[in-house]
């Protein structure tokens, strides 16, 4: 029997991206506290690793956000969210696909308590789309 063949859409490149460890509360006028943006020349996806992510927030049922405090948007270019994490995550998660080279990562905290926040540690970018992704719309 013949091993299958694995089709390579990409690579990963290493980086070393952290919030502060907590990150700062945010206020009314300034809700997002950290934001970071990763750009790979002519890539057509980007990919983003996250590494003890950890922002206060309650998952639900089916990945929805039950408790909303803190959150994390994942966005392209143009500003579209593909993307939106809270709460705390055992191990090592990656993000939505964004389209395009660049990824832009916005922390979001409101004026009480805080969390550890997150790093990220790698990101995957290639010239083909892996996946077809699915839109994803803020409730």
């Amino acid at each position: 029997m013949a091993q299958e063949e694995r089709l390579k859409v990409g690579e990963t490149a290493t980086v070393d991206i952290q919030t502060p460890h907590p990150y700062p509360n945010g206020d009314d006028t300034q809700p997002a506290v950290w934001v970071a943006v990763i750009y790979h020349y002519k890539a057509s996806f980007i990919i983003v690793h996250f590494k003890n992510f950890s922002v206060e927030g309650v998952i639900g049922e089916m990945g929805r956000n039950v408790l909303d405090k803190d959150f994390v948007l994942i966005k392209d270019k143009n500003g579209k969210v593909v993307d939106r994490l809270t709460g705390t995550y055992r191990s090592d998660r990656w993000g939505r696909t964004v389209n395009g080279d660049t990824a832009i990562i916005e922390l979001h905290s409101d004026k009480e308590n805080n969390s550890y926040g997150f790093d990220i540690t790698e990101y995957g970018y290639g010239l083909e789309h892996p996946i077809e992704v699915e839109p994803f719309e803020l409730e």
